[in-house]
């Protein structure tokens, strides 16, 4: 089963909606109970993995694993509060949990929209829409520096010392997803003026071809 793709298959507003009500500084804080922490799950992570398994088909073993390795520790952690390393380690598999679906989100929405700007790139836009591929490269340009940013800085979804890297790749996903928004919006024209000028460079071929065609008939 092939994978989907982040500019088909992604709903911008919908992607700008649950990264609205995510909040990185409550998901960055270790929580003080079992139940507080399944509220962090529920109301930031479990929206943002529904994104990532749209872009991969819901086929993700590696969120699979962490999420596995999240609910045995709060299992033995049930079983003896007074042993708080069991919170602790489950916290940081859901960590983990978090920064590996911002990176899916961010990896599939990179190839995709790096993609569409190599492909769009020639093609000549001023009576369209002039400003469109500065403003959709400088966008592209920003999400991918904050991602890369995001990826030096990271050491482990746990180590919380060297700053809030959840905060970083959740900024690059937002700069991904206004970037598709911006795509979506100006797409229409843009496309119709693709489809044209593909209509009319295969036009010139033909025509350039059956001139050689008559040349070559004709002496």
């Amino acid at each position: 089963m092939s994978k989907r793709d982040f500019i088909k298959d992604i709903d911008s507003d919908e992607l700008q909606s649950v990264l609205k009500k995510y909040d990185f500084e409550i998901v960055n804080q270790v929580p003080f109970s079992e139940k507080e922490l399944m509220v962090f799950y529920e109301n930031y992570t479990d929206p943002l993995l529904t994104e990532a398994r749209r872009l991969t088909n819901d086929n993700i073993f590696v969120l699979g694993n962490e999420m596995r390795a999240m609910l045995g520790h709060l299992a033995d952690y049930r079983q003896n509060l007074q042993y708080r390393k069991n919170l602790k380690d489950a916290y940081g598999h859901f960590r983990r949990l978090n920064v590996d679906a911002f990176k899916i989100i961010c990896d599939e929405a990179d190839k995709s929209l790096l993609r569409y700007l190599k492909k769009h790139v020639h093609y000549d836009f001023r009576n369209v829409n002039s400003s469109f591929l500065f403003e959709y490269s400088q966008k592209y340009f920003k999400a991918k520096s904050l991602y890369l940013k995001a990826q030096v800085a990271e050491k482990t979804g746990s180590d919380r010392a060297s700053g809030n890297v959840i905060m970083m790749y959740y900024d690059a996903t937002c700069a991904y997803a206004e970037l598709l928004s911006y795509l979506k919006g100006a797409k229409s024209g843009i496309q119709t003026k693709v489809f044209w000028t593909i209509v009319t460079t295969i036009g010139s071929v033909a025509v350039s071809l059956g001139m050689i065609i008559i040349n070559i008939i004709t002496e």
